[in-house]
């Protein structure tokens, strides 16, 4: 609105994790820089001073609970705060758009998708491609380069490695594919045996429900008890792989990455789906590392576009059903 201020809801709440819904709870907030997030009756509220005519929200499926903790996205009041222009922001990882989602998008003059995928399914369903514009995102390269992993192998040449180090990003769930990646390496080790080769992964899941999702995967059985160390040591020992060909890297700052990743002689994501391109794909590319794309959803703007020089593109995939769709 002319206050400069821009209403969002969480995105997506889905029906199995009513907790997600209220993540944001009256009071809370964070700072940075010139973005103020806080509450505000309900809603993820965000000061910007400098769209001061644009309101941006993020679109969300409204479930039940979502109604049931007031979290309605599109709200009896929200015209109360509708900017001269109205954008919306979503990445999404379902293909079964209903009708309301059509209709909450006709509602703004743009809406902005992460992946050329969620755009072509939003065309399929019958929104107006002139309503959806593309916003993939980017990599920072003064964090995320070549460089930077150049000056470890002269190091390595010093002082030489001694494992064939292979990493694995992303918060552990279902729609991410661990479990492939796992059974991957589990069938690698056994053609090689005299490997040194180590997974090292950052797999590490604050939000409990959706690690457990892993639970669906037909290749591998139960899930982590918990977020500790051990808990992702037992599981992946619970479905074959030694403990010691695991290295469970730590929650970093974003800064610290780059040197983490340095270290890395190729990486792997097998992920189901991806609404948004893959960021922390694109940063170990971005570094110049080997790296392993399924060639699906999001991933396709980075496998179309770079092809076989950038990536190696897993095509050879079949249909995916998942439960609570």
């Amino acid at each position: 609105d002319a206050n400069g201020i821009i209403y969002t809801s969480h995105i997506r709440p889905m029906a199995p994790w009513p907790s997600m819904i209220t993540q944001y709870q009256d009071g809370d907030s964070e700072c940075r820089d010139d973005l103020r997030v806080c509450s505000a009756g309900g809603m993820k509220r965000a000061v910007m001073t400098y769209v001061p005519t644009v309101v941006v929200t993020a679109l969300a499926r409204i479930t039940m609970e979502a109604m049931d903790t007031g979290h309605l996205l599109l709200s009896a009041n929200m015209n109360d705060y509708w900017g001269a222009v109205n954008i919306g922001v979503i990445f999404f990882e379902y293909s079964n758009v209903t009708s309301s989602d059509i209709a909450r998008v006709q509602l703004f003059d743009k809406v902005l998708v992460g992946s050329t995928w969620n755009k072509d399914v939003f065309v399929d369903a019958g929104v107006p491609e002139s309503k959806l514009g593309l916003f993939l995102q980017g990599v920072d390269s003064d964090l995320f380069q070549p460089g930077i992993r150049d000056r470890h192998r002269v190091l390595a040449q010093q002082q030489p490695k001694t494992e064939l180090r292979i990493f694995s990003g992303g918060k552990l769930e279902f729609r991410k594919g661990q479990d492939l990646v796992l059974v991957a390496f589990k069938k690698f080790l056994e053609r090689n045996p005299r490997s040194n080769a180590v997974l090292c992964v950052a797999w590490v899941n604050q939000w409990w429900e959706l690690a457990r999702t892993i639970l669906w995967s037909p290749h591998t059985t139960g899930a982590p008890e918990g977020v500790t160390v051990d808990d992702m040591l037992d599981w992946v020992e619970s479905n074959g792989v030694s403990r010691d060909r695991i290295r469970v890297l730590a929650l970093k700052k974003h800064e610290e990455m780059p040197e983490v990743l340095a270290t890395m002689d190729a990486a792997i994501f097998l992920n189901r789906c991806e609404g948004g391109t893959n960021l922390v794909a694109m940063e170990a590319m971005a570094m110049g590392i080997p790296t392993v794309l399924s060639d699906n959803t999001g991933h396709m703007d980075i496998t179309r576009r770079v092809g076989d020089a950038g990536c190696y593109a897993v095509r050879g995939q079949g249909r995916v059903t998942v439960p609570y769709l």
